[in-house]
C-alpha cells in the first residue's frame, strides 16, 4: 500500500522532479556560458571552469537523469488562460539539456562513453516529456532532441567500437521515438486549443502574439478580420 506521501509523488509525474531541477540549476555568467558552448561545440577542451560548473550542478543532473526515468510527466499548465498561457518550463527543460550535453562531452573525454551515450538517451527521454498540447512544446521537444543526437554522434566520433554498446543506444532509441507524437497530431492539437479559446474578448491579445513575427499583421486583412469580427466570427 501507498503511503500518503508516495501518493501521486515523483514516481507517477516527473515534471515534480524536474522543478526541483529547475530551482537548484546554477546558470553560467557570460564568459563561462560562452565557454560551455565552444566546448560542447567540440572547438576547445574541458577545463577547470567547465567542470566545476559540472560540479556545481551535479544534484540537478542527477534530479534529471530521476525524472526521464518516470513514464509520466503532467506539468500542470493552466489551460483556462487561454493564448494567455504561461509554459514557464521551457526554457529550464533547454538549460537541462544543454548541462547534460556538456556533462556527455566531458564523460566522452574522460572515456566513459556508456554513460556518456546513457545521458544522451536521458536527454531524449526530456525532449518526449517536453511535449504537451500548445504547439510550442513540440518544437521543444524536438530542439532538445535534436541536440541529443548532435552530442550522440559527438560521442560516436571518439568512441572506440563497441558493438554492445550501440546496440544498446539502438534498442533505447527506439523505445522513445516510437513514443514521440506525430507533428501533424500537435498541429492538430493546436487548432483545437486555438479554436476553444478565441473569442471576441481575446481579439487584441491574439493580434499580439500574432503580431510578434510580423509587425503589420495587425493591418493586414487577416488581422483587420480578427479585430473587426463579430461573435459569430470567433
Amino acid at each position: 500500500m501507498k503511503t500518503q506521501s508516495q501518493r501521486g509523488g515523483w514516481t507517477e509525474n516527473a515534471a515534480l522532479v524536474y522543478y526541483q531541477a529547475f530551482l537548484l540549476y546554477e546558470k553560467p555568467e557570460d564568459t563561462l556560458k560562452q565557454m560551455l558552448n565552444e566546448f560542447r561545440a567540440g572547438e576547445i577542451g574541458s577545463n577547470e571552469a567547465i567542470r566545476a560548473h559540472i560540479e556545481k550542478n551535479r544534484r540537478v543532473i542527477e534530479y534529471a537523469v530521476k525524472a526521464a526515468s518516470v513514464a509520466h510527466c503532467n506539468w500542470g499548465y493552466d489551460y483556462s488562460q487561454g493564448i494567455d498561457l504561461a509554459l514557464p518550463n521551457l526554457f529550464p527543460v533547454r538549460h537541462l539539456a544543454w548541462l547534460l550535453s556538456t556533462e556527455v562531452r566531458l564523460l566522452a573525454e574522460q572515456g566513459d562513453y556508456r554513460t556518456a551515450l546513457d545521458r544522451c538517451v536521458t536527454m531524449h527521454k526530456m525532449a518526449l516529456h517536453a511535449v504537451d498540447k500548445p504547439l510550442t512544446t513540440y518544437l521543444v521537444g524536438i530542439s532538445v532532441g535534436a541536440l541529443a543526437n548532435r552530442t550522440i554522434q559527438a560521442v560516436l566520433a571518439t568512441m572506440p567500437g563497441d558493438v554492445d554498446a550501440l546496440q544498446r543506444l539502438k534498442v533505447q532509441l527506439g523505445q522513445v521515438q516510437d513514443a514521440f507524437p506525430p507533428f501533424d497530431g500537435a498541429v492538430a492539437q493546436e487548432g483545437q486549443i486555438w479554436t476553444a479559446i478565441t473569442h471576441k474578448e481575446k481579439a487584441q491579445a491574439a493580434l499580439l502574439v500574432l503580431g510578434q513575427d510580423d509587425e503589420k499583421f495587425a493591418v493586414s486583412l487577416h488581422g483587420q478580420r480578427i479585430e473587426a469580427g463579430d461573435e459569430a466570427f470567433f
